[in-house]
């Protein structure tokens, strides 16, 4: 008897269920099975035929010893990996000390890692190549670590990892519990299509010229904005947060505002200096609406892009 893929049911015997270590529902989804399928129809080998290593994750060293953080090697957390990229905003840096206690995840140059847990399905599988500029460089237990072997090539891999198809593949051998997540053994079950070297140095070709074209990217645009900044004469205001300051009760009134934060007196030297120039303000030269939430009912995978604050 044939499995049944209805609209919204996928019915699967129990004979097909994987030697029997999943047995959730939720991995058997019409969409996967489909994608299974295809993966294997187009040819692909398991992601622990194309590693160097088994895959591991990170940890986070305890946070109560101070000697452990301060340091200057980038602590890796699931907000700085994102769609191929690391943002460089890290909210703590390790020390040689505290480095030393996850030293077995230290990072490479042309490492991939991937996030495996999370809150939803937007954060897990979030891919990027390690470039050698954000070394010295370690991660925490929500990320994990792919270190490839010569049958692959690491741009490529992490190319297919931010496709549909590869973010897809790894949401399917998650488990969702209280959060989503994956274990280092189920990311080493991903399939990956393997193409021809020749087509793999080609996708490592392309994505130099992109990151070397981001590079430019960016130094034109922090130049844009110093030459900004200088004009308009905020480049030596001090912009440091002030612990305690006073502030009239009839200036709260005339700016329906109560809370502290909004009368920091860095803010005042900021809107003066600004308000020596001609000026206007947003609501002068643009007309201000406000999104709404439709509900993730209305969700599809075409159609009109959705931003929210994840974009």
């Amino acid at each position: 008897m044939p499995d049944i893929i209805a609209d919204n049911i996928s019915i699967v015997h129990s004979d097909k269920l994987e030697m029997s270590t999943r047995i959730d529902a939720e991995h058997y989804r019409k969409e996967y099975i489909a994608l299974r399928k295809h993966i294997d129809d187009i040819g692909s080998v398991p992601l622990k035929g194309l590693i160097s290593s088994r895959v591991i994750t990170g940890h986070t060293p305890s946070m109560k010893n101070p000697k452990y953080y301060g340091g200057d090697i980038n602590f890796i957390k699931t907000d700085n990996l994102r769609d191929n990229q690391i943002v460089k905003d890290f909210n703590h840096s390790l020390t040689e000390l505290g480095n030393k206690q996850i030293q077995r995840s230290t990072l490479k140059e042309k490492d991939v890692i991937v996030t495996i847990i999370g809150a939803s399905f937007d954060i897990i599988g979030r891919a990027s190549l390690v470039p050698k500029k954000i070394l010295p460089a370690n991660i925490n237990q929500n990320i994990a670590l792919i270190r490839v072997n010569e049958n692959v090539v690491s741009e490529y891999l992490t190319v297919y990892l931010n496709t549909k198809h590869g973010r897809k593949y790894l949401h399917c051998l998650s488990r969702q519990t209280e959060q989503v997540n994956l274990s280092c053994r189920e990311v080493e079950l991903l399939k990956v299509p393997l193409f021809t070297k020749e087509f793999q140095f080609k996708i490592k070709s392309l994505i130099e010229s992109s990151n070397k074209f981001l590079e430019q990217s960016n130094s034109c645009y922090h130049h844009a904005e110093n030459l900004l900044i200088d004009e308009v004469g905020v480049s030596n205001i001090a912009l440091s947060h002030d612990p305690c300051y006073e502030v009239n009760s009839a200036d709260t009134i005339s700016a329906c505002r109560i809370d502290a934060e909004y009368y920091q007196p860095k803010y005042e030297g900021l809107i003066d200096t600004i308000k020596k120039h001609p000026f206007k303000t947003i609501g002068d030269m643009f007309r201000l609406v406000k999104g709404i939430e439709p509900g993730s009912s209305v969700y599809c995978e075409e159609g009109k892009p959705f931003i929210r604050v994840s974009n």
